[in-house]
């Protein structure tokens, strides 16, 4: 491998080739193998200084713009180029908002229209039907062309034992889009915005890995429409054009994003990762789409972003640059070789510039691209 290309998040000043066969990563560990930890059990709180230094906040090379902080990015924000629609000022004289559902389809169904839970790239309600409890979504077509696809992968989940939406209609094809209603899951996030806490952080990465081995079981082994390779998303010229023009307007930040655009590109050139594990993931395994009922997990919610990548691109949002409990508690359930770790980072800072390629750069608000790239800048 070239002289510089392992990140350094993910080691202390060895690289793999250093480490004695089966040595768990520093990087993963908190001062001991698992071997060496008693039988059943599990560190949940590790020092704040056994962290590598490339992985923890604060330790950042540029300073965030004026005013901003990872922090002032709500975790559960997605970038805006993945939503769909114009913002409300911008809608036409007299158009229905689209937080609005439509009462076609509500007088169909016989529901009684709840509020609204989400308004992302989809829109989703809450409603009832006498005593029964659904939740209603709108897919845009342009946006998931490929829509049936998440539904496919949470049945072959739900046939595995896993909780997750079920259909309680057929899907309604409108020109406004798909709606689709689901019989609505019990249980409570245990963070509805923000981190979790370690422990249940660790144990989050471990369903995680958990449910890559489900999904490796499901047969589902194609990519769904409208979703690349990271490799393909930094190494597409419509993005750099994108980010060039938004560049144009916004100089420090765009030179900071096409920097990291055109360093990670040149990342997946030298380093194919044509070995590395892919699989079906998530794509959003965060603790707001997680239910539980006190212990047991009773819902896995949010399929929007499923599709076929490399198994690490799913810690983009599980992780999200800070959250290293969630690879910690992965690792002791599904080990992660030494190609995996060194594509963490290329895969966490590729998923920045999902949906931007094409994009009229005056437009664009990347605040949350910025946070979240301000988190690991490449080495």
């Amino acid at each position: 491998m070239p002289e510089g290309t392992l990140p350094n998040a993910l080691q202390e000043g060895a690289t793999p080739d250093a480490m004695p066969e089966g040595t768990l990563p520093n990087a993963l560990q908190e001062g001991a193998t698992p071997d060496a930890m008693p039988a059943g059990t599990t560190p949940d709180t590790p020092p704040e200084d056994t962290t590598p230094d490339a992985l923890q906040e604060g330790t950042m090379s540029d300073p965030l713009p004026e005013g901003t902080t990872p922090d002032a990015v709500p975790d559960d924000t997605m970038p805006k180029a993945l939503r769909e629609g114009p913002a409300p000022d911008a809608m036409p004289e007299g158009a229905m908002p689209d937080a609005l559902p439509d009462p076609a389809v509500y007088a169909g169904w016989r529901l009684t229209p709840g509020a609204l839970l989400s308004a992302r790239s989809t829109h989703t309600w809450a409603a009832t039907r006498g005593d029964s409890e659904y939740v209603l979504q709108r897919v845009s077509r342009a946006t998931s062309p490929d829509w049936r696809y998440p539904l496919r992968v949470a049945a072959a989940l739900r046939e595995r034992g896993w909780p997750t939406p079920e259909l309680a209609e057929e899907p309604w094809e409108t020109a406004d889009g798909v709606w689709l209603l689901a019989h609505r899951l019990p249980g409570r996030p245990r963070s509805a915005a923000g981190p979790d806490s370690p422990a249940e952080q660790r144990e989050r990465g471990r369903l995680l890995a958990g449910l890559h081995a489900a999904l490796a079981e499901t047969g589902i082994t194609e990519q769904r429409d409208g979703y690349r390779s990271p490799a393909e998303v930094v190494g597409d010229p419509e993005l750099d054009r994108t980010l060039r023009s938004y560049e144009m307007i916004h100089p420090e930040d765009g030179a900071q994003l096409r920097a990291c655009r055109e360093e990670t590109a040149a990342w997946f050139e030298a380093n194919p990762a044509d070995d590395a594990p892919r699989g079906v993931i998530h794509g959003d395994f965060t603790p707001w789409n997680l239910l539980f009922d006190g212990e047991r997990l009773t819902g896995v919610l949010d399929f929007e972003f499923t599709h076929l990548n490399f198994r690490v691109a799913d810690f983009a949002l599980a992780w999200r640059g800070y959250q290293y409990e969630v690879i910690r508690g992965y690792h002791e359930v599904q080990p992660l070789s030494e190609l995996e770790q060194e594509l963490i980072l290329p895969t966490y800072h590729a998923w920045l510039f999902l949906g931007l390629a094409g994009e009229d750069a005056t437009g664009l608000d990347l605040t949350w691209n910025l946070a979240h790239l301000q988190r690991h800048l490449p080495s």
